[in-house]
């Protein structure tokens, strides 16, 4: 079974940089860089795993990740930053901004 992972971004070149490691592992990404589209696709149900970007501000990560969660509590959720760990009092993960952390993160999350 291929996983599918939505990404959301709003820089397109990182979501090009992250998006590559991911479809390489085996993964189907959905990137998304419109924030309209980004909520769209976090009510769809058709994601494994949201992967929320570092391109977005750090406030609208932290809401994506509470809509995510409060849609569908199940479904993991990542975040790029800088620093990792748990972060926004959700469980959710934080995972460094570095290819093999985030491919890494991201199996860790859906095995």
């Amino acid at each position: 079974m291929r996983f599918a992972i939505l990404y959301a971004g709003r820089d397109p070149e990182l979501v090009r940089q992250w998006t590559k490691p991911l479809t390489m592992a085996g993964y189907r990404v959905v990137a998304v860089i419109d924030p309209l589209e980004i909520i769209g696709k976090l009510f769809s149900g058709e994601f494994d795993l949201i992967l929320l970007c570092e391109s977005l501000p750090k406030a609208e990560r932290g809401r994506l990740a509470r809509l995510a969660r409060d849609h569908g509590p199940s479904i993991p959720i990542l975040i790029i930053d800088e620093q990792e760990g748990m972060d926004y009092d959700l469980g959710v993960r934080a995972v460094l901004g570095q290819p093999d952390k985030i491919v890494a993160a991201v199996q860790n999350s859906l095995n």
